[in-house]
């Protein structure tokens, strides 16, 4: 049986090579191009610094076919990357008393919205905002209370490399489908978590352990940032909240300061009338202005809550633009 399987074979290889004779020889073969073709070979092989090819240039047929595979191989390895989905992978250094975690450098960070700064949307009670801090990309909080303990929170980049204790009570937890590092000890407990945009840490005293259980990340909440377009080079220095309104204090280099508030509409309130004092009409409610040498103050409503914001009198002018970024809306002002 196995003979006859190789006197098939060796029949139908001949009739092949019988029927293929009168053929011209590989290197014989005269192969034209279309110009689309050959423009993408051409810029294909220069860019590889090979020869390029002319019109109606002789091919054998084993380099056609080599040619094609790799314009085949490009093309596929271009559709991969196209679709390929981000894809994180982190780097765990271990060392004797602590871990160091680092992102790796064939992560694909998927990009965050631009200026989302989060903070906890929870405290336990008696806390109150102490200390806050924002670079370019980072942001820092420390609430107090009036024992002096402290609960402390963090956001960062994805890519910021960092250590965590391995010493003490040290678990490795999975939170958003992400690596999770929670330490505690006798004084507090410490959790550090991604949301796949940014890590995030809490730190927080021993007697609020339980705010973040065994590794259970805290709620957080988008911050709300009162004024969408400031003057170069002001930061957020102060920012408060309550059920009641909201106060904020941007900064400069200069030691110059922009003030923002919203309150009920209920709240009383008093306005200087003996300066640069102006009375106007904004979006058909009364509002307030004064003018003074070091800085200019607006007070106005939506008809929901009073808006105060207080510029360097160099600003006097972008007073309105900045009163609209906060609202959202277009304020048409009346003197």
């Amino acid at each position: 049986m196995e003979n006859a399987k190789e006197l098939f074979i060796r029949a139908f290889l001949e009739a092949e090579r019988l029927d293929n004779a009168g053929l011209p020889g590989e290197d014989g073969v005269q192969w034209t191009f279309s110009d689309r073709f050959e423009t993408s070979m051409d810029r294909l092989i220069r860019k590889n610094n090979r020869v390029s090819f002319s019109t109606r240039r002789t091919v054998t047929k084993s380099l056609l076919a080599a040619i094609v595979a790799v314009v085949v191989l490009f093309a596929g390895l271009m559709s991969v990357s196209a679709t390929r989905k981000p894809i994180l992978e982190f780097v765990k250094k271990i060392f004797p008393q602590y871990n160091e975690i680092s992102l790796s450098e064939n992560s694909a960070v998927p990009a965050a919205a631009p200026g989302t700064e989060y903070t906890l949307a929870e405290l336990p009670d008696g806390y109150a905002l102490a200390v806050y801090k924002e670079t370019a990309h980072s942001f820092f909080s420390v609430w107090k209370n009036s024992a002096g303990e402290e609960i402390a929170f963090s956001q960062n980049p994805l890519d910021t490399s960092f250590t965590v204790d391995n010493e003490h009570k040290y678990r490795e937890l999975e939170i958003n489908g992400f690596p999770a590092y929670f330490t505690e000890d006798e004084a507090g407990a410490f959790l550090r978590w991604t949301d796949g945009r940014y890590w995030f840490a809490v730190n927080v005293p021993a007697s609020a352990k339980g705010y973040i259980g065994q590794g259970t990340a805290p709620r957080l909440a988008a911050k709300e940032r009162a004024l969408a377009d400031l003057p170069d080079g002001f930061v957020l220095e102060t920012y408060e909240k309550d059920d009641l309104g909201v106060f904020s204090v941007w900064k400069n280099s200069a030691g110059e300061e922009i003030a923002f508030s919203r309150s009920p509409l209920d709240t009383s309130f008093t306005v200087d009338n003996e300066h640069r004092y102006r009375e106007l009409t904004i979006n058909g409610y009364e509002a307030y202005q004064n003018v003074y040498d070091r800085n200019a103050i607006l007070l106005w409503t939506d008809g929901a809550h009073w808006y105060n914001l207080s510029v360097p009198a160099r600003y006097q002018d972008a007073m309105f633009d900045l009163a609209e970024s906060i609202t959202g809306e277009k304020l048409h002002v009346q003197a």
